[in-house]
């Protein structure tokens, strides 16, 4: 147990997950689509000039189940990617990067944004055979079902209202085979007979779910509330975004997860990577983050990508140190998108190339200078040493990091140089080339006529994460700012816990890099709960600002809050509300009165009889400190590539301010999108 620990956060280094470097965030907008780049913009657009809450749910159904996300392999990520915790719920990672929507993510992630329009909603299941969700308005439940191969509104027969899940199970021929008013899509992938996968089927699907369970066996859940991740675009001097509408067979598949999949029969296809057997247009996509500062062009193109450094001097464009001793220059790497590679084979560890690529042209006078490369994949607290220099005039040098950082946002790159005299080592014509992995679905498509963009550039917030590792204490410790009264336990169902009758905390400190001051933040906590038991635990979220002291509550609810801020209707009784589930998940958002240098974050739970924290993200948003200057709308240049009946066509646009409205027209039979690209240009440059 530790009690009144205090463990020091090493350097504002140890934060990221992945941050945004110094750049505008930029947003490439069609005229008629959804601003998908956050969850609040997202389920603003869809619903808007929505008149109730059923046409709101409508509509957010409807853009899961008409859009061509695929099925397999569902989303999973992180270092317990095999695990509870290393499934996907965040709607606007899932949606962006992984494009999936296998069923028991779906319900969640439709939950998430019906509550984000201010609509209750929770999940239930069938057990281990299927999951959905339902949505509380007009005083009763209704379903909605998003999953990809049984997407379905089930209206009565006024052809108006929604049925609830009791309902449709309790008469499943009506609902189903003789449905008078068939939502659109309505079991679209029925048409397959079962040749795929047999849920596919309506009889299958009467047999073996609604006949086969009674309504009081179909459980009810709080819905996994995870949310936080944007993909917003920012961008350094000198740093290109290129997103395909095809892919490069790029996509990152740990061996762990690879046996994982591949003793399950539904997902024989994982070498493949994620994609739709039935449809294989439905597929992931590659592109490529390409940063190429001139340094010698200005000094502020070095400034706008330099995250960290010291003993430093700029020169020629090129870097020495700037006395004798060791010189340190850290950028950073950092994408809304996962870092992949081309895998050679998906069950060897580090065997992915060609994805993550370093250049730069280096110079050692003699042997007694050193030059050397260190990569954190980390955030900062450790460092492994990549290359070191054993040449010695003018060379170029390239190293493949692929095998290190794929599977992540983003990571830290320090170059050392050190030498007696300082004109003895340097380097300069640095390059950044890293492979990203995602969804292509919505991407902002050219089709054929008339087709409307606006350029957004929005308030420059880079966004950082801090994602401790629950793993083990120690690898715990180096996140947290203080730990009081817990103890850790190894299990994912009870990793942290006071000792029954009392109260322990955990805080962690967020610190932007240089002067950042933070304008904002999504907190996210999971929970092990047992919502049955007869003693209330209680639950706190808490947060100050610069100083870990006058905290406020962002949430607060003991285990029979949760009980009786679940509604029920007449026909459920006195079931428990949250049936056997042991896991509760929150996020809230914290916005300071005024931007701030720091932020703490409390999580404090009060154990009466089984509660535990197990797991936290927090994305934080701040102002960053720009010493070279914001990059205007001037700076950046879109670029729309695509084909007309085969032939190549492209448009390129310059923001002529903060909100640009363009037309791009493509008037072929054929149009096929081939790539966006969004740039800023090198300060001094020519374009």
């Amino acid at each position: 147990m530790l009690k009144n620990v205090f463990i020091p956060v090493l350097s504002a280094l140890i934060l990221f997950s992945h941050s945004f470097l110094l750049g505008q965030n930029i947003k490439v907008l069609p005229g008629s689509g959804p601003d998908a780049t956050e969850l609040k913009s997202l389920v603003r657009s869809l619903t808007a000039g929505c008149s109730g809450d059923q046409e709101k749910m409508v509509a957010l159904w409807a853009f899961i189940t008409r859009n061509p996300f695929y099925h397999w392999c569902e989303a999973r990520e992180g270092r317990e990617a095999t695990g509870e915790y290393g499934i996907v719920y965040d709607p606007i990672k899932a949606f962006n990067v992984y494009g999936t929507v296998i069923c028991y993510q779906v319900a969640d992630l439709l939950s998430n944004m019906a509550q984000e329009a201010g609509i209750p909603a929770r999940t239930r299941g069938f057990p281990y055979k299927h999951k959905v969700m339902e949505a509380y308005y007009d005083g009763a439940w209704h379903l909605f079902d998003a999953q990809y191969d049984c997407q379905a509104i089930y209206y009565k027969p006024d052809g108006r209202t929604v049925a609830s899940l009791n309902e449709v199970d309790s008469d499943p021929e009506r609902y189903l085979l003789h449905q008078e008013h068939p939502s659109d899509p309505f079991f679209q992938f029925e048409k397959f007979g079962g040749n795929i996968w047999p849920w596919e089927t309506r009889r299958w699907v009467i047999d073996n779910w609604y006949e086969a369970f009674e309504t009081s066996e179909l459980g009810q859940y709080h819905p996994f509330d995870c949310q936080g991740h944007t993909v917003k675009i920012s961008l350094r001097r000198g740093e290109k975004l290129v997103r395909y509408w095809d892919n490069q067979g790029k996509w990152f598949c740990s061996p762990e997860l690879f046996r994982h999949w591949n003793r399950d029969l539904t997902q024989r296809w994982v070498a493949l990577g994620p994609h739709d057997p039935r449809n294989p247009r439905n597929t992931y996509a590659n592109g490529w983050l390409i940063y190429r500062p001139d340094w010698e062009a200005s000094g502020d193109n070095f400034l706008d990508g330099l995250y960290a450094g010291e003993n430093y001097r700029l020169s020629g464009g090129r870097v020495h140190p700037a006395g004798p001793g060791r010189a340190r220059v850290c950028f950073r790497v950092g994408s809304p998108y996962l870092l992949v590679g081309h895998p050679n084979r998906l069950a060897v560890d580090g065997d992915s190339e060609g994805g993550c690529l370093f250049r730069a042209d280096f110079f050692r006078a003699d042997n007694r200078a050193r030059a050397g490369v260190e990569l954190s994949t980390d955030n900062g607290v450790t460092w492994e040493p990549v290359w070191q220099d054993t040449l010695t005039g003018g060379h170029p040098v390239e190293l493949d990091l692929t095998s290190r950082v794929e599977g992540r946002y983003g990571y830290l790159l320090r170059v050392e140089l050190e030498a007696e005299n300082p004109g003895d080592v340097s380097f300069g014509r640095m390059e950044l080339k890293n492979s990203l992995f995602y969804s292509p679905v919505l991407l902002p498509a050219v089709s054929g006529g008339e087709n409307s963009f606006t350029v957004e550039l929005c308030e420059p917030a880079e966004q950082l994460c801090l994602e401790p590792d629950f793993s083990s204490l120690e690898s715990l410790k180096q996140y947290c700012f203080s730990m009081d009264n817990l103890e850790f336990g190894d299990h994912f169902t009870r990793r942290l816990s006071p000792p029954q009758g009392q109260a322990g905390s955990l805080v962690v400190e967020v610190d932007p890099p240089g002067d950042g001051l933070i304008l904002w933040m999504t907190v996210y906590g999971s929970f092990g709960v047992d919502p049955q038991a007869g003693e209330k635990d209680f639950l706190q979220i808490l947060y100050a600002e610069n100083s870990p002291e006058n905290w406020q509550v962002l949430w607060e609810a003991s285990t029979g809050e949760l009980d009786r801020t679940w509604l029920t209707t007449p026909d459920e009784g006195d079931r428990p509300p949250l049936a056997e589930h042991w896991r509760f998940d929150k996020s809230v958002e914290a916005r300071p009165e005024k931007p701030c240098q720091k932020c703490y974050v409390k999580y404090r739970i009060t154990r009466n009889h089984r509660l535990s924290l197990n797991y936290l993200r927090v994305y934080a948003y701040y102002q960053p400190d720009r010493p070279a200057g914001v990059p205007g709308p001037h700076e950046i240049l879109v670029t729309h590539n695509w084909l007309e009946d085969g032939e190549p066509r492209s448009h390129s646009e310059t923001p002529g301010s903060a909100r640009h409205d363009y037309v791009v027209r493509a008037s072929g039979s054929k149009v096929v999108n081939e790539s966006i690209v969004i740039e800023v240009e090198n300060k001094g440059a020519r374009r």
